[in-house]
């Protein structure tokens, strides 16, 4: 599969429709680490809209800082079929059969945008000569809140809305992590075993220490 180029863009250029009377079903499904790449996937329709009558579908990941207008449109998204989402969701006459969406994203293209911190994830689709803007309702039940993958320096949060926050920094690692229990471990032993006198000491003299480090 192809990398899914970004292009920055205004918002304001985008000339999207605010008032619409489209319906739209969505879900992320899957996201994941691959081979240095950002994978995103899932589905998403509009409801009692026929595939003839859409144009394009992109993804775009909205800058929320904010001063920002600035966006960056997810290209080349590539569409699958699924078959299982118009047999779950649709009617009779229904074909949503085009609404699989996979993206793959180069991690070092998100390192270009790294003077914005975090994004939310939204979808865009062409339809009948319009651009409307819908944000992703739905996690699958694997990513649900707790549940969302480690990606490096890329954290994932669902809120109302679906957001990656691009972290400068490098995320502290398990290793480290077991370290410092370790760590706290041994030190709650060592003061659960002082004299009770040593430990009045001990908390009186840290006390003290914080009154004049930070109380100033």
């Amino acid at each position: 599969m192809n990398e899914t180029s970004l292009k920055k863009v205004e918002l304001s250029s985008l000339k999207l429709k605010t008032r619409h009377e489209y319906k739209i079903i969505n879900e992320i499904e899957n996201i994941r680490v691959e081979e240095n790449h950002l994978i995103i996937e899932g589905f998403c329709f509009l409801k009692k809209v026929e595939p003839s009558r859409i144009t394009r579908i992109h993804l775009l990941l909205i800058d929320q800082s904010s001063r920002s207008r600035k966006a960056y449109i997810l290209k080349d998204v590539f569409q699958k079929t699924r078959e299982d989402v118009t047999y779950l969701y649709g009617g009779k006459n229904d074909n949503y059969n085009y609404s699989g969406i996979k993206a793959r994203i180069n991690i070092n293209d998100l390192k270009v945008v790294k003077t914005y911190k975090e994004f939310e994830i939204q979808i865009m689709f062409e339809v009948d000569g319009r651009s409307i803007l819908f944000p992703f309702s739905k996690l699958h039940n694997s990513l649900e809140k707790n549940k969302l993958p480690e990606l490096g320096t890329i954290q994932v949060k669902k809120r109302k809305g679906f957001y990656l926050i691009l972290n400068e920094q490098k995320v502290t690692s398990k290793k480290i992590e077991r370290i410092k229990d370790q760590v706290y471990i041994k030190t709650k032993k060592y003061y659960q075993a002082m004299p009770r006198k040593i430990k009045t000491n001990t908390l009186k003299s840290t006390a003290i220490f914080l009154k004049q480090k930070f109380l100033r």
